[in-house]
């Protein structure tokens, strides 16, 4: 994980409270090295002897305990040599899920343990030997998918059509009045297709499993002591259609790099003509539940209302490229 050694100076009341969390997890002794805050969490970065740790923080408001349980058994899970992914510490009950912490009793925080990914993040972009490595490591986390317990996918989120349409409901609720109507129109047809793509994905249970769902090039971490790249931060992962997991990394990068996803992919994972087709969909729908996240958070709203009008051509583009 990327995340400088800084001097971490909190509050009296919360550093009292890291540190009660710390010691339900057996790590009371811990030195604390730095902290971020990210859209949705908290981190601290911690040391205890020669092991690190990632302490997580999240709003009880926006998260539930179960997600939050879920998440961390599936990345429990996930502990296969193939992968580098954090690894949840249990409590000292040896349970795996969430510490609950009301604090004060206004705001409930869901606190957890993962061992630190060691690594940065690509500065900018991958290179495209990054991005072909990436692809491979994305085939891998799927076929390890594969074994996961149905149960661990019941209170993650779906990626299925419902879940888009809701984000393009969100987006023109908060942004709808600022489009012309033929923005408007191309943006739905665009979403119908990708609906429609993915929910014929769907049907073929055996393509569908665990996706991380926001393999943006800052939830990868790039080491000189391990060529595997660390997959972090999966707080968005749920269940749906394999290959819609490559779409939304491809979103995030340049057509170059996509290209070399998808040849690290098709390395390690088959693909049929269905799933190769429906990419370009894919990514619209990646685009569109993207922005609908951000839209959630005020200094976010302007660049969503920024990138609204290019999603909108690019859905006309899609629709047009299929008549």
């Amino acid at each position: 994980m990327d995340l400088a050694e800084t001097n971490c100076v909190e509050s009296g009341e919360l550093n009292a409270r890291i540190r009660r969390v710390l010691a339900e997890y057996g790590l009371g002794a811990a030195t604390i090295l730095g902290s971020s805050r990210g859209l949705e969490s908290e981190l601290w970065r911690v040391r205890l002897g020669d092991q690190e740790f990632a302490l997580r923080r999240l709003a009880g408001t926006r998260h539930c305990v179960a997600e939050v349980a879920a998440e961390l058994g599936i990345l429990h899970h996930l502990q296969q040599p193939e992968l580098r992914t954090p690894r949840p510490r249990p409590r000292r009950n040896d349970e795996i899920g969430p510490m609950i912490d009301a604090g004060d009793g206004s705001v409930r925080s869901l606190w957890s343990v993962l061992s630190w990914v060691e690594g940065q993040a690509a500065e900018g972009l991958p290179s495209q030997a990054q991005a072909r490595v990436l692809g491979a490591t994305m085939a891998h986390l799927h076929a390890q998918s594969k074994s996961l317990p149905i149960p661990a996918y019941r209170v993650r989120p779906k990626y299925d059509a419902a879940c888009f349409e809701r984000a393009a409901e969100t987006l023109l609720r908060d942004f709808g009045p600022n489009l012309l109507e033929a923005q408007r129109i191309r943006l739905l047809q665009g979403l119908a297709q990708g609906c429609r793509r993915l929910t014929e994905l769907g049907r073929n249970f055996d393509r569908c499993g665990l996706i991380h769902a926001d393999l943006h090039p800052g939830n990868v971490v790039w080491s000189e002591l391990d060529p595997r790249p660390g997959l972090i931060d999966f707080g968005r992962c749920g269940f749906g259609p394999l290959v819609l997991d490559l779409a939304m990394a491809q979103h995030y990068v340049t057509p170059e790099l996509g290209a070399a996803l998808f040849a690290g992919y098709a390395a390690g994972a088959s693909l049929s003509e269905s799933e190769i087709a429906a990419l370009p969909a894919l990514r619209l729908l990646a685009w569109i539940e993207n922005l609908a996240v951000l839209a959630d958070f005020e200094h976010e709203r302007s660049a969503v209302a920024h990138d609204l009008a290019a999603l909108c051509e690019a859905a006309g583009t899609l629709v047009n490229s299929a008549r």
